[in-house]
């Protein structure tokens, strides 16, 4: 397990611990909406992943792979879409969105001298609301 598989699994759990209260108050949360597109970016970064070295899907012709993934990564980009129209009201709608944080950018745990500044806001932002789980 390489740095990068280890910090996603750390991410993982964490993001399991937060969604799982996240979920069972779902249905009277106002950020219920928020929370399901979250939940289903989550989902889909997940499958994206498995088709990379390492995952259940391993694909290691490029072109073969690419196929395959470029249609999710559009989907992907709707899906954000829609999470950037909302506005999380709870914190479980802010932790919602730091899990999204969390699985697509999985190095991006600490800000770094090399990030921009809105990056390193934006990973202090993420990194923060997961610690309040």
């Amino acid at each position: 397990m390489n740095r990068r598989s280890t910090i996603r699994a750390a991410m993982a759990g964490a993001a399991a611990a937060i969604a799982a209260p996240a979920v069972a108050n779902a249905a009277s949360n106002p950020d219920a909406a928020l929370i399901a597109l979250c939940d289903r970016f989550v989902a889909q970064e997940r499958i994206y992943l498995s088709y990379f070295s390492g995952g259940a899907n391993y694909i290691a012709d490029d072109d073969e792979r690419d196929a395959i993934i470029e249609p999710m990564q559009d989907a992907q980009g709707r899906l954000v879409d829609a999470i950037v129209q909302h506005r999380a009201t709870t914190p479980a709608g802010l932790m919602a969105v730091a899990r999204c944080f969390a699985e697509y950018c999985p190095d991006k745990e600490n800000p770094a001298d090399e990030m921009y500044p809105e990056q390193k806001l934006a990973t202090m932002i993420a990194r923060d609301v997961r610690g309040l789980a």
